[in-house]
């Protein structure tokens, strides 16, 4: 069972050429990710652009939860919103889990323009997801913007003990800081996409597994190349290599089975 657990939906990737996959329909996306092997997918929405205006991402969540529901033997969705909008933020996190069935909520920093030491605009959020047994992942580590910095987690982390937090990317250029994060916070697990295949490698050997969550990021990542670089880390057990792919991943979605 693989479960790939960031794969990014929405009309506004025709905007971004930085994409690797040459279709970025919903359904190039997710065909791509199938030829792969993949047997589950967790949608997120993707960035909005001149192509699809969506400040508030409620246009996106509404589309993701519409594909995860045309493909629901297989696939589950995120929501997404700007904390910056403080309230209405929160009323659109509270409909991503009762009005579109979301598991869980992608907050960026970075690319939405607010930092992750403002707990102020994130707690809320993080209380809804809380409340219905999401999780949280924070897209973290983007070329040392202050925002993105993983050592921010550690309080929303330690506030939330009971929100599953998964930090994007191990944190980018700052991993050690998301892997101190994840080891000192029962909490927190590690998205792997984007991760160089040596550090995929050690933090295998130091976590074996546990504490990892398989991604590709698709489209910005190829799937078929992120799960063949676990597959070929040497000497990984089965065990491991099943812990990684989808064991990780599917605790934490049982937990919104379970509400």
């Amino acid at each position: 069972m693989i479960t790939d657990a960031y794969v990014q939906v929405g009309p506004g990737l025709v905007d971004d050429d930085t994409c690797t996959l040459p279709d970025v329909t919903a359904d190039g996306i997710l065909a791509a990710v199938t030829a792969a092997g993949v047997d589950r997918v967790v949608l997120a929405p993707g960035n909005w652009g001149p192509s699809w205006v969506d400040p508030t991402f409620e246009r996106s969540n509404a589309l993701i939860a519409e594909v995860a529901s045309a493909h629901q033997s297989t696939c589950v969705a995120l929501g997404r919103v700007d904390p910056r909008h403080g309230a209405d933020a929160v009323a659109g996190a509270e409909r991503c889990f009762t009005d579109y069935g979301c598991v869980g909520l992608t907050l960026r920093p970075a690319t939405d323009g607010f930092h992750l030491a403002n707990h102020g605009l994130i707690e809320p959020l993080l209380a809804v997801a809380g409340e219905h047994g999401g999780f949280v992942v924070l897209h973290l580590g983007s070329f040392h913007h202050p925002s993105t910095q993983p050592i921010h987690a550690f309080g929303l982390a330690e506030r939330f003990p009971d929100v599953p937090l998964i930090l994007g990317h191990v944190g980018n250029r700052v991993s050690t800081d998301a892997i101190m994060v994840a080891e000192r916070c029962a909490n927190v697990s590690l998205l792997t996409c984007g991760m160089p295949s040596l550090a995929l490698r050690n933090l295998v050997d130091q976590f074996d597994g546990g504490k990892l969550v398989f991604a590709s990021d698709a489209p910005y990542g190829v799937p078929e190349f992120e799960v063949e670089r676990v597959r070929s880390i040497d000497g990984l057990t089965d065990e491991t290599s099943s812990q990684l792919l989808d064991g990780t991943i599917d605790a934490i979605l049982s937990r919104r089975a379970a509400v």
